[in-house]
């Protein structure tokens, strides 16, 4: 039966829920419910080293980092409710896999979104940088929500290279940039909020990276490179309707 793990980061015991999906990244100390599931959806990355630009004749083509990378999407809802609020969370987890090159190239942009005026919202803090070697480090709830604490662990960033996770608050949400995103083997972006009882929240889920390449022409006086700093956006909607 597939499962979520709720990790207790006091002295609770932990809970399995029935209906959630296994290797999901939600951690705290209440039960919650699995709203909603989409993905994963799959696509791939790719990167200059930090800092080159794009060039319309080069004298050979840039080496690049990538690999593949898949978007999961969940939404929960909290079982403990008072009379007046429901408590919901959308889950955001980016994983990588299959990767090449240098594992200090590559970014990662992720915006998470209320679709709707909601009356308290909170969400996953970022993360200062990291060590060098592979590890995993949790990732804090940025303010209280109902009977979840401010500080507790809500998700994890396992990396195994100097990365970290920057934040600025956007309408209705977060925005948030990864470094090094072809060290990065997993990260999470989580936005909790506090609806009216009977309210039924939707989220939009906004991921861009890096997407660099080099194009060759041959022409008479031999062959031309050319490359290009881009980069691709994906945005989902997702709700918590059954």
């Amino acid at each position: 039966m597939k499962r979520l793990i709720i990790a207790a980061a006091i002295a609770l015991a932990v809970s399995v829920l029935p209906g959630a999906p296994a290797g999901a990244d939600v951690e705290f100390t209440q039960n919650v419910k699995l709203r909603q599931d989409k993905g994963p959806f799959n696509m791939s990355y790719s990167s200059f080293r930090d800092g080159t630009g794009s060039c319309s004749d080069c004298a050979a083509p840039y080496r690049t980092a990538g690999g593949k990378m898949r978007v999961h999407l969940t939404t929960y809802k909290l079982t403990e409710q008072s009379r007046r609020y429901d408590y919901y969370l959308v889950d955001a987890t980016v994983s990588t896999r299959d990767r090449h090159g240098d594992e200090d190239w590559g970014w990662l942009e992720a915006t998470v979104r209320s679709r709707q005026a909601v009356s308290y919202a909170t969400y996953s803090s970022g993360k200062s940088e990291t060590r060098e070697d592979c590890g995993s480090w949790p990732i804090e709830i940025a303010g209280s929500w109902g009977p979840v604490s401010v500080g507790t662990t809500v998700a994890r960033f396992s990396t195994c290279t100097e990365s970290w996770i920057s934040r600025d608050s956007v309408k209705r949400g977060q925005h948030y940039h990864v470094t090094n995103l072809n060290g990065v083997r997993s990260v999470t972006f989580q936005r909790f909020v506090r609806v009216g009882a009977g309210v039924k929240p939707s989220f939009r889920v906004t991921i861009e990276r890096s997407t660099d390449k080099c194009d060759s022409h041959t022409f008479p006086d031999g062959t031309h490179y050319y490359c290009y700093n881009r980069s691709d956006t994906k945005s989902w909607v997702i709700g918590v309707q059954r």
